[in-house]
């Protein structure tokens, strides 16, 4: 044990291994020690994997923490800069109360993706899988970020079918992975020619088959961004692109991970309109039943 279990060498004298050419001991001792040999082989092994996940965690709070004070900072400085309006008598700017209300929806959406995290960052992942009817959430996601459209100036629409849409699926995932994209639609939107910016979340269903898209009107991205995100949302993004998409990346990883958990094609491309468009899309209504 003073080895942390590394150092097993006494242990495979006493009792060699099966491939070894040895012939194992058969009394009482010789017995013991290949019971004490798997025990330290399982203890080594949870050690490392224990070891593995501590420095996953570590690093993820680390992330997390800087994530979580940028907008906790801006937010911060809006307040700061109503207060002293205030105290000097002067009229309230409404674009500082609209960047701060955005700061606070981008935090609350940071909060909620990492309670996800933490429901899926387990080796069995919670997912919690019953029907529900996926026009349900699409209508709670377009009321939940409709105020936060209406102060960046943009207009939120949604279509629903006429018929319930039912899906096999845990809903406050899903609400989450669907939150994510419109949310993000709505932070980064840019209006091409300065006139009234458009989101739509749309659920269709066509001959079985679903897809829920999220589609905005904005100038979109540039190539290289646009590319870095659909590595994002295909789980190819590594360590030199984390700090370019982390405004995207993480809430898009959400995403992803939710998407597969429920069999669903993630899909990111440019839109018709010149901005984005995010689909979400499964071969059947119904969605899979297993885990």
């Amino acid at each position: 044990g003073r080895s942390g279990f590394r150092d097993r060498s006494a242990l495979d004298r006493a009792t060699p291994r099966a491939s070894s050419r040895e012939v194992p001991p058969r009394d009482e001792i010789g017995a013991l020690a290949a019971s004490l040999r798997d025990a330290v082989d399982r203890i080594a092994e949870d050690a490392a994997r224990l070891s593995a996940r501590d420095a996953a965690l570590t690093e993820y709070v680390v992330h997390t923490t800087h994530d979580l004070m940028t907008p906790v900072t801006v937010l911060t400085g809006h307040l700061a800069e109503l207060e002293e309006d205030l105290a000097q008598g002067k009229a309230i700017e409404r674009r500082t109360v609209e960047r701060a209300i955005g700061e606070a929806h981008y935090l609350a959406t940071l909060v909620a993706n990492l309670g996800v995290v933490a429901r899926l960052d387990r080796p069995d992942p919670i997912v919690q899988r019953r029907t529900i009817d996926l026009r349900e959430v699409v209508e709670r996601v377009a009321a939940r970020h409709e105020p936060l459209a209406r102060t960046k100036g943009l207009v939120l629409e949604h279509a629903v079918p006429d018929d319930p849409c039912p899906f096999e699926g845990d809903d406050l995932l899903l609400e989450r992975a669907l939150g994510n994209l419109v949310h993000n639609a709505i932070r980064h939107h840019r209006a091409a020619d300065g006139t009234e910016g458009h989101v739509a979340l749309v659920l269709s269903v066509s001959r079985g088959a679903l897809s829920i898209r999220v589609i905005d009107d904005g100038a979109g991205l540039d190539e290289a961004s646009l590319r870095t995100l659909v590595a994002s949302a295909r789980g190819e993004v590594g360590d030199a692109d984390a700090s370019r998409t982390r405004k995207h990346g993480f809430g898009m990883d959400v995403v992803r991970r939710v998407a597969s958990l429920h069999g669903l094609e993630l899909v990111v491309e440019r839109a018709e309109s010149g901005g984005l468009c995010v689909t979400l899309s499964s071969p059947t209504a119904t969605g899979p039943t297993t885990s």
